[in-house]
């Protein structure tokens, strides 16, 4: 299984490397660089060959094991080109993005709030919770943290 993943991460990254040349030969470097699209496939493209000679490399001639593969969650991304071309998909994308902003402020505060309740908790309770040598807890006077 881990061949035929390799031997695929090869033949796709042979395609998406002959697409980005001929697409660089085509329109020439300046046109084809106004596109923020042909910019990071070509950045794809770039580190995916990157990731195959270094992994090459490593295997090859030195004991090394480095795992890679967080480079190939970069691929992942491409998904976004289809936005450009689906204007449902877009539409679904973009309410995602508004839904995310209005959700961060609550788990902001959601935050502020746990970190407050943590740190009541840790003042109420501190040093009141005690193992035992035998490992049991001694929870005698843990419901009354001021009682001494």
């Amino acid at each position: 299984m881990g061949d035929i993943l390799k031997i695929a991460n090869y033949i796709f990254t042979i395609i998406f490397t002959c697409e980005a040349i001929i697409k660089i030969l085509a329109l020439g470097f300046d046109k084809y660089s106004e596109e923020f699209f042909n910019i990071f496939d070509m950045v794809i493209v770039i580190v995916s060959l990157i990731e195959i000679i270094t992994e090459e490399i490593l295997t090859n001639f030195t004991s090394i094991s480095l795992n890679l593969s967080a480079f190939r969650t970069l691929r992942l991304l491409r998904i976004f080109k289809l936005v450009k071309s689906n204007e449902s998909l877009s539409l679904l994308l973009e309410s995602i993005a508004l839904t995310m902003m209005k959700l961060s402020t609550f788990f902001v505060i959601l935050f502020i709030l746990m970190i407050q309740f943590t740190l009541f908790g840790m003042q109420m309770f501190a040093g009141n919770l005690r193992l035992n040598i035998d490992g049991t807890c001694n929870l005698n006077k843990f419901g009354f943290p001021y009682d001494n």
